[in-house]
């Protein structure tokens, strides 16, 4: 499973092991501000947008781009982009905006995955998600298809991706293999403009982060496409059976 470590000078770990079915990988993103851009994706504007070929359902938009308006926050530092994510995905079910990751944080430690900054894993994630009652599922080599049935049917996307691809446009010195660095959320996909939306914690401009579909297919691409997705629909009220927070 990969470990996000959302960052340029993050590695690939295999503390947890390894599985066929979800290859450990350790997201864990120490973004230092001499590493990237933050004033914001200057240079995005000069980017193509993409080409999508043809689509059974042309202009379509999947999911909805300002269901994170009220949850989305700046993680605190390096390595903190898995538990941000989560807590951004816990604000929705319980309907309470949290400050920031802490409550996340400390149920990491009680679970005996304390957050070091080394990166942790979706399944890591997963673990923790049921540990609040909500239940949710890793996937590993997902598609586009999958990305859009989930979000039309309201659920939570947790991904993995390669955070230099969507902050700079290309893989950095400090991530030259282009490897996958962060954990982020996905909040719609829109096909008539060829663009995604993210909830991007890692990022100070990272609220509804804009993103071409190109752009973001190649940065997940980098993990392996894997994502953590709730099992059930969530709203700004919860779901259906939330547990406690």
């Amino acid at each position: 499973m990969t470990e996000f470590m959302d960052s340029h000078d993050g590695h690939f770990g295999d503390g947890h092991g390894s599985s066929p079915m979800h290859p450990d990988i350790n997201f864990a993103d120490q973004h230092h501000t001499d590493d990237w851009d933050a004033g914001g994706h200057g240079s995005m504007p000069d980017l193509p947008l993409p080409h999508t070929g043809i689509d059974q359902d042309p202009g379509a938009v999947h999911g909805d781009s300002t269901v994170m308006n009220d949850e989305w926050f700046l993680q605190r530092s390096s390595g903190y982009c898995v538990p941000a994510s989560l807590t951004e995905v816990l604000s929705q079910v319980t309907g309470h905006r949290f400050a920031d990751e802490s409550v996340v944080v400390e149920r990491f430690a009680a679970l005996g995955k304390p957050v070091t900054g080394k990166g942790e894993t979706l399944a890591d994630a997963e673990t923790v998600l049921d540990s609040f009652g909500v239940e949710s599922h890793v996937e590993s080599s997902a598609t586009l298809s999958d990305l859009e049935q989930y979000l039309n049917d309201g659920r939570a996307i947790v991904v993995g991706v390669n955070a230099d691809e969507i902050w700079h446009g290309e893989n950095t010195a400090a991530n030259p293999s282009g490897r996958a660095n962060h954990a982020l959320l996905i909040t719609s996909i829109d096909e008539s403009r060829g663009v995604v939306t993210l909830s991007d914690p890692g990022h100070p401009d990272g609220k509804n982060e804009v993103v071409p579909l190109d752009v973001f297919k190649e940065a997940w691409a980098a993990g392996e496409n894997q994502l953590l997705v709730t099992d059930q629909p969530v709203t700004h009220d919860g779901v259906t059976n939330p547990g406690p927070v």
